[in-house]
């Protein structure tokens, strides 16, 4: 493997915030993470491992329609309820990226699955649907403090991005250097 790039990530926010790395041509490593959480708090990391696409655009909407195999699969997979959707938004509308839980998921035709999102999402038709398992959710419990060094702190999957969430009553921040490797 050789590094291929980097890059840095930044939120912040009052009661939470995050930062998005985008899908990149390879896989994206965290080499330095640091973070500020105003009280005790929870630090998640949503590494998606599958990718579907919008039917149709969505405009602040929790109704959407993804793209599937003939049995409602996306690679392979069905989507539950315990899982999430990271949604890549290219509209030009609302935020560029989009977390949130799966409220339902009912297949609509051979072809597509009306998935109910937990909150509110923009996005274009075709636009690129990211699906976290549960299971590839990291989550670490963080204390009234700030921590400047975390080093390799997640790696996320090939061709997928990352997304870091941080949660804590007050002012929090999140940032870091990540690489990205083939």
């Amino acid at each position: 493997m050789q590094k291929m790039k980097m890059g840095m990530f930044y939120g912040t926010g009052s009661g939470s915030c995050s930062a998005t790395i985008g899908a990149e041509v390879g896989q994206i490593v965290c080499a330095r993470l640091g973070y500020t959480s105003a009280a005790s708090g929870v630090l998640e990391f949503y590494r998606p491992d599958i990718v579907a696409r919008a039917n149709a655009a969505v405009t602040n909407s929790t109704a959407l329609v993804i793209k599937t195999d003939s049995v409602g699969h996306v690679e392979g997979y069905h989507p539950t309820t315990s899982d999430f959707i990271l949604v890549g938004n290219s509209s030009g509308t609302g935020n560029a990226w989009y977390l949130q839980t799966i409220a339902g998921y009912a297949a609509v035709s051979s072809s597509t699955v009306a998935v109910t999102a937990g909150g509110n999402i923009y996005c274009a038709a075709d636009d690129h649907i990211f699906i976290c398992k549960a299971a590839n959710v990291v989550v670490a419990v963080t204390g009234t403090e700030t921590v400047n060094q975390v080093y390799d702190a997640f790696v996320g999957f090939k061709n997928m991005p990352v997304h870091v969430l941080l949660t804590a009553t007050g002012t929090d921040r999140v940032h870091g250097k990540f690489e990205v490797w083939d």
